[in-house]
């Protein structure tokens, strides 16, 4: 069989039973706990947003129970992982029709917003996270699903996620009603199609309006309270636990006591 090793990588490569796979898995997840199943949307960059991702997901599983997440950011528009204590289940897509069947196969879950930033069309996530929690123009069966944003940076607020202008200069919290037009705050949808802040507020409000926000600082809460008014009354403040215990650094002093 000269063609063995051969047929047998490139059955690996193309993995086609990646989808069987993770349809068993998701059902087999929502079949094994009882509480509403997390599905997180996060992007592929690492960072403090993904360090937090980690430590939810391994909280998850520490209680029995497993976590979705589905990626944006990568070659392929979406990447959809299913973690559990037995591994990881992932596929890869650009069907966005796909990826709501296998969502659709959790009757019980929780849509939570981790960071989209990365994703090729972002001002089509607000309307896709409210359909995939059970609500919007084409919500997924099974009624109103709890859903949260965790407001790791603003991009709700303006694709600078960061809040500065295009200088890099920070000039306030930016408001469509005051402009808005400094470049860093309009972007590009596929097509070519150039959205201004107004829209993108907007679009993101309908999410930030539904959503049980939660905020690491009183600075942030502010923010996006100053921009979405309506969703101030969901707005909570958590504050973030270290990644690991830092030991206390005794002082070094100089010959002569002083402290250095």
């Amino acid at each position: 069989y000269p063609g063995y090793d051969r047929e047998v990588q490139s059955f690996i490569r193309a993995d086609p039973l990646t989808t069987a796979r993770l349809a068993l898995g998701l059902v087999w997840a929502a079949a094994r706990q009882e509480t509403p199943v997390p599905v997180y949307l996060a992007h592929a960059m690492g960072g403090g947003a993904e360090n937090d991702l980690k430590r939810r997901i391994t909280r998850d599983i520490a209680a029995g129970e497993s976590a979705v997440v589905l990626r944006v950011g990568q070659g392929h528009r979406w990447r959809l992982e299913l973690h559990s204590a037995l591994g990881t289940t992932k596929g890869l897509s650009n069907d966005t029709a796909l990826i709501r069947r296998l969502i659709a196969l959790l009757p019980r879950r929780r849509i939570i917003y981790s960071c989209g930033v990365g994703e090729r069309d972002p001002l089509a996530l607000p309307g896709l996270l409210l359909e995939l929690a059970g609500r919007g123009a084409e919500p997924l069966p099974g009624g109103p699903q709890p859903l949260e944003v965790l407001m790791h940076d603003f991009f709700p607020v303006s694709p600078s996620y960061t809040l500065l202008d295009g200088d890099g200069h920070f000039r306030g919290v930016p408001r469509a009603e005051a402009g808005g037009t400094d470049p860093a705050h309009v972007t590009e949808r596929p097509g070519g199609v150039k959205v201004p802040l107004a829209t993108w507020q907007a679009e993101w409000g309908r999410l930030m309006t539904k959503a049980q926000i939660t905020v690491f600082s009183h600075s942030s809460r502010a923010i996006v309270a100053e921009v979405f008014p309506l969703a101030a009354e969901a707005i909570r403040v958590e504050s973030h636990d270290l990644l690991a215990d830092i030991a206390p650094i005794a002082p070094a002093r100089a010959p002569d006591g002083r402290p250095v």
